[in-house]
């Protein structure tokens, strides 16, 4: 259970590399939304998100009262509406850590 569940954490990629997706989703209707966050950009959501704690392939889950924006910026982003299969590169001028993860926007839970 949760709001968003992480695929992939802190994996470090070169400029060029390439991530390749190919996720589907049984209940489109909860919306959920793939997301791509660099190293800054996860520790934004946090920052902006104290209450959040994950690693591979367990829920993010906000606390009583807490909660996360999808709203903040991400690398990369794209509604799983049934079926996703892309390829997403890098093209940032340096090596980065990258965060993939499936966030249901409208907290439902996953």
């Amino acid at each position: 259970e949760g709001f968003c569940v992480l695929l992939m954490y802190d994996v470090g990629l070169e400029p060029g590399a390439q991530i390749r997706i190919n996720i589907s989703t049984i209940d489109a209707s909860a919306s959920p939304v793939l997301v791509i966050l660099t190293r800054k950009q996860w520790l934004t959501w946090i920052s902006r998100s104290r209450d959040l704690y994950g690693e591979p392939g367990r829920p993010l889950q906000p606390l009583k009262g807490g909660g996360y924006s999808s709203y903040l910026i991400s690398a990369y982003r794209r509604p799983l509406s049934g079926h996703l299969d892309t390829t997403f590169s890098i093209a940032m001028p340096s090596a980065d850590r990258y965060y993939v993860g499936v966030l249901n926007e409208p907290r439902s839970t996953l």
